[in-house]
């Protein structure tokens, strides 16, 4: 692989001309010179702020710069205040994490035609390497303007909560943060039963807000605030904030000799920056877990793992992590993997970087009711109805048990389960229906408050029944019924039923029973489970 001309975040001594090693990204010597083209002005960028999620500590790392991914192995392991940041995040599987981001660029400079310096010339005359003095590669360009990136680790009690959270986020993600959209993202963090951390860092303009609110509503409310600071001040205050690197073929200078060795080494730090970031996040869950503040919201597997200890094997890990690319960095050609360093170079045999087992403690499922009764009676609405939260796909199972007397007239007397849209209150379900035909298992479709419509379903079975829902992506997609709760058989009309408008993380699970007379009806709910699909 040839040396190409990289863009990364500025570090303190890189100008134009300036030499910088590749392995550590340190600056060097002067390396190359020739007439600076003036500031080009431009946009480079709306400056709008993006919303996305994050899930990863190297996903992380690449939005700012220094992902193995995204840096070509310049200066992994010589440390950076985006790499500080990323690790201040803490980010981790059991949490939501979102990142609001923005790139501002107004001007950018270089030399068009760069030569290598005095200095490096001679040295190429003698027949030297310019890498020990003059790095591989030299500060060609630098772009000013600013950057933005505002972090908000999520903090949820439940698998169901963060699913639910992701759920109602869904919809902002990859779009440009309107004031729509931050609408949406303060509603979502109201009803989250949830703690959350914001971490911010930017190049260029100026913030006086910091969130720091235990509030989460508050709290996003001060990201907003320290986004609207940012973007009216970064054109008064800009910054050079990332370079451009090129190598020195470019300034007329000869290709490095050892260019399989510098590939190597560069693979090897990339896979050392991989291994690094999955580390990290691996530590941030066992510390997370082992946090007093959240050890209750986990299952603790019996015969589990010892947390401390893992613990203790991740941060010895990050320790060997750095020692085999440190090694890397200053013996170019003996670069090896950690786990082959350890074997190779340090003599520990069988050597292997630790992973989080299989019977690592879970995120608890939501609590639910373990029985929910509603009682309808002819009182307006005539219907009894209990919502409950619900993530965009999901199944749920329940056993339904209703008294439902025949009605004299054509009165209908109903209950079961509904998934709700509540824009336009349109809904969809299954239960069991009176009317003045006798008892059915019925498939449910109307709007609430002005009708519903059914169709009686061939069913066989005792009393109580089994229902079961599946919900995919905010739409029945299955309905089963059963007499034990065991074996279920599919109800083939489901696909009759009609689709549900609006946006899918707005849906609800509701359970109902209906009279139109003055004779109740009590439908029970019981052994009740929703799992997220």
């Amino acid at each position: 692989m040839v040396l190409q001309q990289e863009e990364v975040p500025i570090r303190n001594g890189y100008d134009v001309g300036i030499g910088v090693a590749m392995a550590s990204g340190s600056p060097m010597a002067l390396g190359a010179v020739g007439a600076v083209t003036p500031p080009q002005i431009g946009t480079g960028g709306s400056g709008s702020f993006v919303f996305r999620r994050i899930e990863t500590t190297q996903e992380l790392e690449d939005e700012l710069g220094v992902g193995a991914d995204v840096s070509a192995g310049i200066g992994l392991f010589s440390g950076s205040a985006s790499f500080n940041f990323s690790k201040k995040c803490k980010i981790q599987s059991s949490s939501l994490t979102v990142l609001v981001s923005a790139v501002k660029r107004f001007a950018f400079q270089q030399m068009d035609s760069p030569s290598l310096s005095e200095p490096a010339a001679k040295l190429v005359e003698r027949g030297k390497p310019l890498s020990e003095q003059f790095g591989e590669y030299f500060v060609r360009g630098i772009s000013t303007g600013g950057r933005f990136f505002g972090v908000v680790r999520i903090d949820t009690k439940s698998v169901q909560s963060k699913t639910e959270l992701n759920a109602a986020l869904e919809g902002s993600y990859g779009v440009a943060v309107t004031a729509e959209v931050k609408t949406r993202i303060a509603q979502a963090m109201a009803q989250a039963e949830a703690r959350a951390e914001a971490f911010i860092l930017h190049d260029g303009g100026s913030i006086t807000t910091h969130p720091r609110s235990g509030d989460p509503v508050e709290l996003v409310k001060q990201l907003y605030q320290a986004m609207d600071e940012w973007s009216a001040s970064v054109r008064q205050d800009a910054k050079a904030y990332t370079v451009t690197l090129a190598p020195y073929v470019i300034a007329l200078g000869p290709t490095p000799p050892n260019l399989a060795d510098i590939e190597k080494q560069r693979r090897v730090l990339i896979r050392c920056a991989n291994l690094r970031s999955r580390a990290i996040d691996m530590l941030n869950l066992v510390e997370y877990i082992l946090d007093f503040r959240h050890t209750n919201e986990f299952e603790i597997v019996p015969g589990g793992p010892d947390l401390p200890a893992l613990q203790a094997a991740l941060v010895s890990d990050l320790d060997i992590i750095e020692e085999a690319a440190s090694f890397a960095i200053e013996n170019l050609k003996e670069a090896r993997d950690p786990e082959v360093f350890m074997r190779d170079i340090r003599g520990v045999p069988g050597f292997r970087l630790t992973t989080l087992p299989a019977n690592m403690p879970k995120q608890k499922q939501a609590v639910l009711p373990t029985s929910i009764t509603l009682t309808a009676t002819n009182s307006p609405p005539h219907r009894e109805v209990q919502f409950l939260d619900v993530p965009d796909s999901f199944q749920v199972t329940a056993k339904l048990t209703v008294n439902l007397p025949k009605p004299s007239d054509i009165i209908i007397r109903d209950a079961g389960l509904a998934l709700f849209a509540p824009a336009g209150a349109k809904f969809s379900g299954v239960g069991k229906l009176v009317d003045e035909d006798g008892r059915h298992v019925c498939l449910f479709s109307g709007t609430l408050g002005v009708g519903s419509g059914y169709r009686p379903i061939d069913w066989v079975g005792n009393e109580p029944i089994y229902l079961k829902m599946t919900v995919a992506r905010g739409q029945v997609s299955s309905i089963g019924l059963s007499n034990d709760g065991e074996e279920f058989s599919n109800v083939p009309e489901v696909m009759e039923l009609e689709a549900l408008e609006g946006a899918s993380p707005t849906r609800k699970l509701a359970l109902f029973a209906t009279s139109g007379t003055d004779m109740s009806v009590t439908a029970n709910f019981s052994e009740l489970k929703i799992v997220p699909l």
